[in-house]
């Protein structure tokens, strides 16, 4: 996978960590919507061993998702999706990409252990972040 600023990602440099990963787009509302509320789950849990991931499918180069990130404040990574992105946490999320028939945004939460602790479909808030992802991280 490719993060929004050329680095490469690798699923296994967030073992041991809670992992939200998001799917969504810059032309999805309810994406837009709940970007504030990934943005401040992130930063205050980020050194709970919990990571937010925003991974992108627009088709969009990454310079023009790099200056919409800077724009909407967002404080977690984001990827450029692509096949990898799909199959690096966890395993158990559909291919191939992009599915058509994926609803956005999509999150997937990947426990500590690597496997999809819960999926959702739709915008979250910060309250639902909470009260799904925090207790994963508490648990050895």
């Amino acid at each position: 996978m490719t993060m929004v600023g050329g680095d490469g990602v690798e699923s296994t440099n967030y073992l041991g960590t809670v992992v939200v990963l998001n799917f969504w787009a810059t032309w999805c509302p309810p994406c837009l919507r709940e970007i504030p509320a990934l943005s401040a789950f992130h930063s205050a849990h980020t050194n709970e061993g919990i990571v937010v991931l925003g991974v992108a499918v627009d088709s969009g180069d990454a310079t023009a998702l790099s200056a919409f990130k800077k724009s909407m404040h967002m404080s977690y990574p984001v990827l450029i999706a692509n096949e990898a992105a799909l199959g690096a946490f966890g395993g158990g999320i559909s291919k191939p990409f992009p599915a058509p028939s994926m609803p956005l945004p999509t999150t997937y939460v990947i426990g500590r252990d690597g496997r999809i602790a819960f999926h959702f479909v739709g915008g979250l808030s910060r309250a639902e972040l909470e009260k799904s992802v925090v207790p994963l991280a508490r648990l050895p």
